[in-house]
């Protein structure tokens, strides 16, 4: 089985949210070492432009397989429908990630996530 993950960056604010440099260094090491072949797609939507310009310095060193699993997508409807359209049905998107998502946008309780839901069911949220 594979993982696909969708990052959404509306918002983000690099000063107020950017995690220490070793905790990127240890989710990267998480991956590397224990889900090796396990990552199908990063799609990051609104990345902020120093993402996106530190990507295109990286991109020509980075592996042919490593450059086809992260897409940036920007923020606009159309284009969102062309890249997650086929990928999620709507009624399981929240409407960040498609205009006519059906999933609520409210916070995800993080404990719930990480600690009580099996990694191979979705996360709902709470009734």
């Amino acid at each position: 089985e594979q993982v696909t993950v969708v990052l959404d960056y509306g918002g983000y604010n690099p000063i107020r949210h950017n995690p220490p440099l070793h905790l990127n260094k240890k989710v990267l090491s998480i991956l590397r070492s224990h889900y090796v072949g396990r990552l199908h797609r990063i799609y990051m939507v609104n990345a902020p432009w120093p993402m996106r310009a530190l990507w295109k310095i990286l991109e020509p060193f980075a592996g042919t397989e490593t450059r086809r699993k992260l897409i940036f997508v920007a923020d606009n409807s159309e284009t969102k429908k062309r890249v997650f359209g086929d990928l999620i049905d709507p009624s399981q998107a929240p409407s960040w990630m498609l205009p006519n998502g059906k999933l609520s946008n409210d916070p995800i309780d993080l404990k719930r996530f990480l600690d009580d839901i099996p990694f191979d069911k979705p996360y709902t949220p709470a009734a």
